[in-house]
Formats: C-alpha cells, sequence, structure tokens
C-alpha cells in the first residue's frame, strides 16, 4: 500500500449496454503517469491504477486494498458518474484521506464539484507539479492555501489559489511511469488490423502513446483543449521524445507509438527533426499521430512515412465550408484536398476524423462530405456526433439557449448530443450514411 494512490476511473456507460468491461485498453491514462512519475522522482511512494474498463465493484475492492493518505482522481466529463461513485466509496472508508481531483471535467466544473462531492482539492490545469507542492504540504501538516493552482473550500465557500504558470521546460519533467501499467493490456482501435507492418497485422504489435507537445493554437467550437492549456502550445526537445521512444521499445518492447498530441505537426520542422531522430537511431517502431489538414507538407509526409509513420489522421471535421465556419475551423476545402493529395503522393494512409450535427448542418452539407470520402477514399472514417462539453464556446452558447446548465453533470445521463436543432434519430442517421462509407467497416459488413 503506497502514501500516495491516483486513479482512472471506469468508463461507466449508462446507454442500454450498462457497463464496458474490456480486456484491451486504447492507451495508459499520461495524466496520471506524468504526476507518478514526478511524485516518484521526488521520493514519494506512489501507485497509480487504470481502471478504465474494470467494473465497478471489482475497483472498489481493488482501491480499498490499495488506499493511502491521498488519493488523485482523473475526471474526464465521460467518466464523472464512476468519479463521483468511488470519490463517495473512499469516503465512505476514511474521513482522514486527502482526496484531489483533477483533469478537464473538474478543471471546468471545480466549483460544483467541491460543494457537491466530499473532496478537498481539485486541481486546475496541468497536474504534476501542484500535485507534488500540494503531496509536501500535506506531509508536513501546512496549509493547502499555500499551494498555487487549486480550488479549495473554506468557511467563505469555494475559493482559488494563487493561478499556476505552464511548465516551461517540458524536458525537465521525468518520463511518464510506465511501470504501473505495464500489466494492462493497451490494444489498437479496431480498424488498425487491415495495416500491416513488415508482414505483421498492426493491431498485434504491443502497444502505446507518448504525448510530445501540450495545447493546441487553435479555438475551435466544440473542443475544450485551448482553455485547459491557456491558449499556449509548448513542446519538447525531439531528442528528448525520441529518448523516450528508445526507452519503451528497449525497456518494456513497445513496437507501435501513438502519439497523442492534439496536432502534432503544429512546428513542421520540429515534427521533421523527430522523424529524422528516430531514423538516426534505427529504432524498430512503427506510429501515427494527428493534426490539421493545413499542418502538413510534402517534405513533411516524406520523412513521416520514413520514420515509419503507418497513418496520420486528420481532424477535419467536415467538407462544408459553411460547416468549417460554424465551428470555427479556420481552413478551407482546398487545404483539405491538398493534405490529402500529399498524402497519397507520400504513400500515407489517411484516416478522417469528422463531426455530425454541427450549427447549421442539413443533408446538403452531410452530402459535401459524403462526395469528398468518395473522392479521396481513406483508408479509415471516425465519423462522431457533436457532443457538448464543459469549457467549450458550445457549452457556453447552449447555457445561453438554455439549452443545458451545470446541473445537468450531477445526473447520470450521458454526455449530451446537441440536440437544438435535429432529433437524435436524425443525427443518428446522419453518422450511420458516413459510417457506411468507411472502409474497415465494409470489409466486416459485407451488406454495406
Amino acid at each position: 500500500m503506497a502514501d500516495i494512490l491516483l486513479i482512472n476511473p471506469p468508463l461507466y456507460d449508462t446507454s442500454e449496454l450498462g457497463k464496458l468491461d474490456c480486456d484491451e485498453h486504447w492507451s495508459p491514462p499520461l495524466g496520471i503517469a506524468y504526476i507518478a512519475a514526478t511524485l516518484s522522482h521526488n521520493k514519494f511512494d506512489v501507485k497509480a491504477l487504470d481502471l478504465y474498463y474494470t467494473p465497478m465493484d471489482k475497483a472498489k475492492d481493488i482501491i480499498k486494498k490499495e488506499l493511502g493518505c491521498i488519493v488523485g482522481i482523473s475526471c474526464f466529463s465521460e467518466q464523472r458518474v464512476s468519479a463521483y461513485r468511488i470519490i463517495q466509496y473512499i469516503r465512505s472508508l476514511s474521513r482522514d484521506v486527502l482526496i484531489v481531483v483533477g483533469g478537464p471535467h473538474s478543471n471546468f466544473l471545480y466549483k460544483q464539484m467541491l460543494e457537491s462531492f466530499p473532496i478537498d482539492a481539485v486541481v486546475l490545469g496541468e497536474g504534476e507539479l501542484t500535485f507534488l507542492e500540494l503531496t509536501r504540504a500535506y506531509m508536513c501538516k501546512k496549509p493547502l492555501h499555500e499551494v498555487a493552482g487549486l480550488a479549495l473550500k473554506g468557511e467563505m465557500g469555494v475559493y482559488l489559489t494563487k493561478q499556476r504558470g505552464l511548465i516551461a521546460d517540458l524536458d525537465s519533467m521525468p518520463f511518464p511511469a510506465y511501470e504501473h501499467f505495464v500489466d494492462t493490456k493497451y490494444a489498437s482501435i479496431e480498424w488498425f488490423r487491415e495495416l500491416e507492418v513488415g508482414g505483421v497485422k498492426a493491431n498485434s504489435l504491443k502497444w502505446t502513446a507518448i504525448v510530445g507537445s501540450r495545447g493546441c493554437a487553435y479555438e475551435c467550437s466544440f473542443c475544450s483543449t485551448p482553455y485547459f492549456w491557456q491558449r499556449h502550445w509548448r513542446k519538447r526537445s525531439p531528442q528528448n521524445i525520441v529518448d523516450e521512444i528508445e526507452f519503451l521499445n528497449k525497456v518494456y518492447g513497445y513496437e507501435f507509438i501513438d502519439f497523442s498530441d492534439d496536432i502534432f505537426t503544429l512546428d513542421q520542422k520540429w515534427a521533421i527533426e523527430i522523424c529524422k531522430e528516430i531514423i538516426k537511431r534505427d529504432i524498430p517502431i512503427s506510429w501515427n499521430c494527428c493534426t490539421r489538414a493545413d499542418a502538413v507538407s510534402e517534405e513533411l509526409l516524406y520523412w513521416m512515412k520514413r520514420a515509419g509513420c503507418l497513418f496520420t489522421a486528420y481532424g477535419i471535421e467536415s467538407f462544408s465550408s459553411k460547416i468549417l465556419n460554424a465551428v470555427n475551423k479556420k481552413i478551407t476545402r482546398d487545404t483539405i484536398l491538398q493534405a490529402c493529395e500529399m498524402s497519397s503522393k507520400a504513400g500515407m494512409n489517411i484516416e478522417f476524423l469528422l463531426i455530425v450535427g454541427s450549427p447549421g448542418e442539413t443533408d446538403e452539407t452531410i452530402e459535401e462530405t459524403v462526395q469528398l470520402i468518395d473522392s479521396v477514399k481513406p483508408f479509415a472514417v471516425a465519423p462522431s456526433i457533436l457532443t457538448i462539453f464543459p469549457g467549450t464556446k458550445l457549452y457556453q452558447d447552449a447555457v445561453k439557449d438554455n439549452f443545458i446548465n451545470d446541473d445537468y453533470w450531477l445526473s447520470e445521463l450521458p454526455c449530451p448530443y446537441d440536440t437544438r436543432e435535429h432529433s437524435i434519430d436524425v443525427l443518428k442517421e446522419w453518422y450511420d450514411r458516413i459510417k457506411s462509407l468507411d472502409n474497415v467497416e465494409k470489409a466486416q459488413r459485407p451488406d454495406l
């Protein structure tokens, strides 16, 4: 039993599926992995648990056995119900445990979290240094209000401590504590099995994720990333990133890396340097990334392909100029086509990340996106229905329209689709229309 327990809660699905149980995860929880590494580096005894696909009853049993004097819980909006239940459970076990919550959901709804649940603090924004200082203060019996970057509750209500700046030198941070997750199987997304690396199906490769940069320089209306990261984009050095890749390959035998950056190629020169460093060291690794259509070039894609990039996911959302403008994507149809042409020339597999149901969506705008897919024929298509999350402009607009308010998040309802303009049946029809064009979906369902 460690002094500090960090938890990635289960994904509690309130749809018809009930609870989701799965033997394979998409990727380790890098947020708590970085915090665990920072605490360990400073000689604190810490245990990190990834319970994302763990049934609640089993999760509680594990937590009870591992409970320390400080518990940190990561909370995304889709995990909030299980996080609430875990908080209540831990408090029922002990009134003395310090319960700290972090992550996007609690970052934007810290007041609600502190007022509604028996927690002691919310970490705002980047968690490594704040959690470290909080731990030092608590262990030395010093007041938490002296720690920057927290939301706390006192006699006069909820208040914020001094704002903490972003970490200036990301290279100074230790690599994530992957050792806490070596017994958890992380696997690729389902369609990935169709790709091959040296004659081996890609989804059979040992898989993990890293982040080379933090933040985003754009402000799409559906995304909270720019607000969470204070509208700053920062990057690690290519050498530091490839050091981590080499470490993961040699020490843990990872064969495939998912770059989980919001926009991996925002700085193209930097991305090329990473590719060249991978090639220079001759690391037997394959990888993928996500980026924007206006953040690639022929030179960049050439080096990405040489360095083992198996596919690139383009977050284009739609091929309708009307919709692109509505979500503040700041990209044009021509730019999307140019990125597709350059990717094809480089021999790069591409995936389209799409959203249906944006403000102003119609059958005609959906058809524009369908025509793009038919023309380009990307390897994979990943549509989603527009979902409203705290911390986004979309959420602010929905609140103004009295479509939703903060009390919604205290319910057990799933994260809401935006049905202000169209019914859920229409949104699902559009989703199915796009998904039917996915090459992998076609391979699995010959009737499409």
